[in-house]
């Protein structure tokens, strides 16, 4: 998919780990083999216990990490030991979804693992809680990603406002919809199984309004103009809803039949 389609953080610093000479890659991905091991796993990582309904988060502090990459660069011939090598693999970790960056964090590269008390959060499938989805694990398959607009109902629509934003992933391999607080989030908000009897049409309710329903759930999200909410549209049908016209007359001109879409 296009990186137009994909939008968000975790996205970008994939396609970051991607541009990034194959010999690093590859050192990257043995370092994240070697922080996998029983061993330095339970050395360098610690585990908060979550709950319920929130999940258990492995982290680790950035000077073990850096500790653990210069040691494994000093015994594997295979590695460069050029000046700075160890950062650029640190970086790694960071863009190729093994480790999440700082929060509140903007950067591809240069991630303060250096920085006193700096943490970082485990979210490769050998450290993440398997009963959460994070972004991380709904960026395989995701044919669309970004903010959205989200429809707040009841209590939270009278105090808060009718609408808050969000970040959703459209993801074909999964045949589900994911909406998150965040594109960095380490759970869901709510996760829509669109595999069967999933319908999608155009919403009234908000601007450039996209309804997504399940026999579970409803969302209703709203993109910022119609070219975007005809993309969303387009992409739940592809992650497996059906299209549901809306019976709308003054909404005919602005719907395009299932057919017009795929």
């Amino acid at each position: 998919m296009t990186a137009k389609a994909l939008e968000g953080r975790v996205f970008e610093l994939w396609r970051r780990f991607q541009a990034l000479p194959l010999d690093l890659q590859t050192d990257v991905t043995r370092m994240r083999e070697n922080l996998l091991s029983s061993e330095v796993k339970n050395e360098v990582f610690a585990v908060r216990a979550g709950s319920t309904t929130t999940p258990n988060i492995a982290t680790a502090s950035g000077d073990a990490v850096l500790r653990v990459i210069e040691q494994k660069v000093a015994e594997d011939k295979a590695i460069s030991r050029s000046k700075g090598y160890a950062a650029k693999l640190a970086d790694g970790l960071v863009q190729s979804g093994f480790l999440a960056p700082p929060k509140d964090s903007t950067a591809l590269e240069g991630f303060p693992f250096d920085a006193k008390r700096s943490s970082f959060v485990g979210v490769d499938p050998g450290l993440a809680d398997p009963g959460f989805t994070s972004v991380w694990s709904a960026r395989e398959g995701a044919i669309q990603a970004g903010t959205l607009q989200r429809q707040r109902s009841g209590f939270l629509a009278r105090l808060m406002g009718s609408t808050e934003p969000c970040y959703v992933v459209a993801n074909d391999k999964s045949k589900a919809v994911f909406v998150f607080e965040s594109d960095v989030a380490l759970q869901t908000l709510d996760t829509l199984d669109v595999a069967s009897e999933a319908t999608v049409e155009f919403a009234d309710e908000l601007r450039h309004g996209v309804k997504v329903s399940t026999a579970r759930n409803t969302e209703t999200f709203g993109a910022d103009s119609k070219e975007k909410q005809e993309e969303w549209l387009n992409s739940f049908i592809n992650a497996g809803a059906q299209y549901r016209e809306a019976f709308n007359v003054a909404d005919t001109a602005k719907i395009q039949s299932f057919y017009e879409l795929k």
